[in-house]
């Protein structure tokens, strides 16, 4: 259960008086974040990570993305859907993370892009995240079989993430389940 602290719920409570307006205060379930080892799988098989591209008009629609003005790449696994993401042009200390859906990707297709805005509609996500020691780094091994996965970069505190969402849906017999749901 999702506890909120009391000053949260009176400050909200005391923002929607003050402004006069009525709201639906809505409780999220987010599962929080895992531990690194929780999200990395560490699969050897036979395959090749190949490179996830998208076109699109700004940073945050496409792949390769470009976050904080760093380039971040998507990669998904042949043999067995695993993910890996990789950033350059970044600044030591920043944190790349790799949001993966706790629900799966449903349909016929080999792979399927979604908005933000469809996923927050349809149910939560986790994450890794690793903090960079230098202007580059990778997370790899995350399970992305069946999945949405999406890409993120954290920068002095300030989070920007792609806005569009990759789901691996290939039904190969090395497909392994979730490493957390």
């Amino acid at each position: 259960m999702l506890k909120v602290p009391h000053w949260t719920v009176r400050a909200s409570a005391l923002a929607m008086l003050v402004s006069g307006s009525v709201a639906i205060v809505q409780a999220t379930t987010i599962a929080p974040a895992q531990a690194a080892k929780d999200c990395h799988i560490g699969v050897v098989a036979t395959g090749l990570y190949q490179e996830v591209t998208k076109s699109g008009a700004t940073g945050d629609l496409r792949y390769p993305a470009t976050l904080h003005n760093a380039t971040i790449k998507l990669y998904s696994h042949s043999g067995d859907a695993s993910v890996k993401a990789e950033v350059s042009g970044a600044r030591s200390g920043d944190i790349l993370s790799v949001d993966r859906s706790n629900f799966l990707v449903t349909g016929t297709a080999e792979y399927y892009w979604q908005s933000t805005s469809w996923m927050q509609t349809q149910g939560t996500w986790d994450y890794c995240e690793k903090t960079l020691t230098g202007s580059s780094a990778t997370i790899k091994d995350m399970d992305g079989a069946h999945r949405w996965i999406r890409v993120c970069l954290r920068r002095s505190g300030a989070l920007q993430c792609t806005n569009v969402w990759y789901g691996d849906n290939d039904d190969e017999s090395g497909d392994i389940g979730p490493t957390f749901a």
